[in-house]
């Protein structure tokens, strides 16, 4: 069994209250509650630069904004 997650779904506010997804690590736990985890995962987002993730309000809602 597989399962896609949108990589905005990994998405914080940074200090300039954007949305962005940043490189690091991420853990997964997938359960029928938070004491009984039955598959636990880590992913790791790769990139040497941050990705400002629109807002749905705005035009470039299906582009991905890379910040150094």
């Amino acid at each position: 069994m597989s399962f896609s997650i949108p990589v905005s779904e990994l998405a914080l506010y940074n200090e300039k209250m954007e949305r962005v997804v940043e490189p690091g690590a991420f853990e997964l736990q997938i359960g029928s509650a938070s004491d009984d985890i039955r598959i636990n995962k880590t992913i790791t987002v790769e990139k040497d630069r941050i990705a400002v993730i629109p807002s749905e309000g705005d035009d470039n809602v299906n582009q991905l904004n890379f910040v150094k």
